[in-house]
């Protein structure tokens, strides 16, 4: 049986790295393979291939926690719009979206449209993340603890230095960071002994 995959819509700025990388190892303790438009070329008719990865996860996370103004005073609306190429393909009842923000006061006063949908608040801090996406990912098979997830996210902290040489960049968003990194993360959870719910429960 094929993984679930989530198309993880978040910022690709320094500051959101420990949050990115703790949304990679948070998604694999669930058995849950990421998608993101990193893995995209950045050839043409880019939009159709964000539809066509959108349309090929089981589900998407969004991430509003960064939808502010730049330093030139104008903000991104990349997350917003790709929450809303997501949220019209899940009212064909084959993908489920999840917002999460920093404050759930920021969604209220920024997308009103959604007034009503479950938001997840993680206050822009790893550990916090966790315990949300557990309570996102409640009918998963696999069920990581906090604990466990917290600890893959410091044993993977500690080699990014060395994936991101080999990688010859020093930054996360970076294709074949993103691929290493599920890779190792990966290795990381199959050392663990996860809780994984019975069927017969």
């Amino acid at each position: 049986m094929e993984p679930r995959s989530v198309f993880l819509n978040a910022p690709y700025d320094k500051a959101f790295e420990p949050l990115f990388l703790a949304y990679l190892v948070g998604l694999r303790g669930f058995g849950i393979v990421p998608r993101a438009t990193i893995q995209i070329p950045s050839s043409g008719h880019r939009i159709n291939r964000i539809i066509d990865l959108i349309h090929c996860c089981d589900c998407s996370i969004h991430d509003l926690s960064r939808v502010e103004l730049g330093p030139d005073s104008v903000p991104k609306f990349n997350m917003p719009f790709e929450l809303g190429l997501a949220y019209h393909h899940s009212l064909s009842g084959n993908h489920t979206c999840f917002i999460f923000e920093a404050d759930h006061k920021r969604f209220e006063k920024s997308l009103g449209d959604l007034k009503g949908v479950d938001i997840y608040q993680h206050a822009g801090k790893p550990e916090n993340l966790f315990s949300e996406l557990s309570a996102a990912m409640v009918e998963e098979d696999l069920m990581p603890s906090v604990a466990d997830m917290l600890g893959v996210y410091l044993l993977t902290s500690d080699q990014l230095p060395r994936i991101l040489a080999q990688a010859g960049t020093s930054s996360l968003f970076h294709a074949r960071v993103f691929d290493d990194l599920l890779f190792f993360i990966g290795s990381m959870w199959n050392s663990r002994q996860v809780l994984r719910r019975s069927s017969q429960a």
